[in-house]
């Protein structure tokens, strides 16, 4: 019975502290950069992000966002940085990085209008498939290249974007994000470790916002 009691004060107070808030959905559509000094050994991958959020001020949203992005391996670079380290041999492969992020995400926006421009934090965990398969040859030896594996890693995010009005209720949503992740090993050649822990995305999609009543 407390806690009904509880639950019924918190709703009323909710409602006295923070009337006519928003709530909301959002899906957009990314084009992820690999960055960083190790950013020539992948090519530019794609993704899709979709989130919840509340806005408990009307220039402060709290959400949460899922995303998806696949980052291919550049194997040409990859097989250039392993001829620098051998005299002899070869590599062929080829592989990618799926990512799945899952943030508690922070905006600020400017005030109402046709057009609103926010800054954003975001940190959660990324959770990794990577994948690499091929062979090298050294010395006469054939290796065979065969990697699968799945790891979680805790990351971040810095960014700022812009919302134009469509609709009383619809948005399109523009964002440019600065990722940060803890170094992930893509594949070790010769004893020397290929990884990518930044990325650059660049978002475009819809924002619905409705009135919570």
């Amino acid at each position: 019975m407390n806690k009904i009691k509880f639950l019924l004060l918190f709703i009323i107070f909710t409602k006295l502290a923070f009337p006519q808030q928003k709530y909301g959905t959002e899906l957009l559509l990314d084009i992820a950069f690999p960055a960083g000094s190790q950013a020539k050994y992948f090519n530019t991958g794609i993704g899709v992000t979709g989130g919840f959020y509340y806005d408990i001020e009307h220039n402060i949203r709290l959400g949460l966002s899922i995303a998806y992005i696949r980052i291919g391996a550049n194997s040409d670079e990859i097989r250039k940085y392993y001829q620098t380290l051998v005299s002899e041999g070869d590599l062929t492969m080829t592989g990618s990085i799926r990512a799945l992020p899952i943030n508690i995400t922070f905006k600020l926006i400017s005030p109402p209008g046709k057009q609103r421009f926010y800054g954003l934090l975001e940190g959660g965990l990324f959770t990794y498939w990577i994948k690499a398969s091929g062979n090298y040859i050294n010395n006469g030896g054939n290796v065979i290249i065969d990697k699968s594996e799945f790891r979680s890693e805790p990351g971040f995010a810095l960014g700022v974007g812009t919302l134009f009005k469509l609709e009383e209720t619809l948005s399109l949503d523009i964002n440019v994000k600065f990722q940060f992740v803890k170094d992930s090993e893509f594949i070790n050649v010769g004893n020397s470790e290929i990884s990518t822990s930044r990325y650059l995305t660049i978002g475009a999609g819809l924002n619905w916002n409705f009135d919570i009543e």
